[in-house]
């Protein structure tokens, strides 16, 4: 399931971003030109300016933000969350138990009839054997 977010926490994430790098790059520039008071100053100036970007960036992306994460903190989201699972998890295995369970009635049938099948077989072989045995004994002359 992602999250989706809004225009805002996007432009949050940007004004964020570009506050952090304007803040980079106007502390490099501070310290290469020390000496040159103008670029300091406007570097200062920018630094300062950079500040309330980042925390307006904060402010619309970590809002949403917070809103979004809140049902992850709390158990309940994470209790919900495994009996949902277990409770597929149980019905895929009841689902697989009964079809097991009807499949091996099938085979024992089939097992039934085979060896009745099989008995019936060997029970007419014993008696075709009995008779040829029988007739030969009597049937000497």
């Amino acid at each position: 399931m992602p999250l989706q977010y809004s225009a805002r926490f996007y432009i949050g994430i940007v004004l964020v971003t570009l506050s952090l790098i304007m803040g980079k790059i106007t502390t490099i520039l501070m310290v290469t030109f020390w000496d040159d008071t103008f670029i300091r100053y406007l570097s200062l100036i920018l630094y300062l300016v950079s500040w309330p970007i980042l925390i307006l960036g904060a402010y619309w992306s970590g809002q949403e933000y917070v809103e979004k994460m809140r049902r992850f903190s709390s158990p309940t989201y994470y209790k919900n969350a495994v009996q949902k699972q277990a409770g597929i998890a149980y019905a895929k295995s009841h689902n697989m138990r009964v079809h097991v369970k009807e499949t091996q009635t099938k085979l024992k049938g089939k097992i039934k009839d085979t060896n009745a099948k099989f008995r019936t077989k060997v029970t007419e072989t014993k008696n075709k054997v009995k008779r040829k045995v029988h007739s030969f004994r009597y049937n000497k002359k």
